[in-house]
């Protein structure tokens, strides 16, 4: 099953050792590999939620460099402070959750204000929830999806997003 860590090494989980090994397919590979139903589940409603409106931000071909950056980041950031199995697309939501971030402090003026609010607070609850569950589950790989953070708010201000939308006057 896809808890086992063979499995997820087999076919492509980030590990420190393998990626040592020449295997740097890793870095992307491993975002689209859940260690289960649940992981799964959690991710998916966690890039429902933000993957739409950002990629309407961004337009199609900066929400996929986005999305690219921040997993490849994300697992580097895993693989270098994790000596284990990692897998999961936290990496990605997470790092939509920066770039969302970064837009809604950087452009906020002009967004129209539920935007604003939905890029700053909406964000800010949403790795308020990202956290709880690190500390919870003490398995949770939380460097990942932190460099995925990090890597999504550097993404978006050297990437600014064209498509903002102007506040009603």
């Amino acid at each position: 099953g896809s808890t086992r860590v063979v499995t997820l090494l087999r076919f492509g989980a980030i590990n420190w050792a393998l990626l040592g090994e020449g295997q740097w397919w890793r870095l992307f590979s491993a975002s689209f590999l859940h260690i289960g139903s649940i992981h799964l589940v959690v991710n998916l409603v966690g890039l429902l939620s933000v993957g739409p409106t950002m990629e309407r931000y961004f337009g199609n071909a900066r929400f996929l460099a986005l999305c690219c950056v921040t997993a490849v980041v994300g697992a580097a950031v895993s693989a270098v402070a994790n000596a284990g199995c990692s897998a999961g697309s936290g990496t990605i939501i997470l790092g939509a959750c920066g770039a969302a971030l970064w837009t809604g402090y950087r452009h906020g003026a002009i967004l129209a204000p539920d935007h604003r609010r939905w890029m700053t607070r909406g964000m800010l609850f949403w790795i308020a929830v990202n956290i709880l569950i690190w500390v919870s589950y003490a398995r949770c790989d939380w460097r990942g999806p932190l460099g995925g953070l990090l890597a999504g708010a550097v993404f978006a201000a050297i990437v600014p997003p064209p498509n903002l939308f102007p506040r009603p006057r």
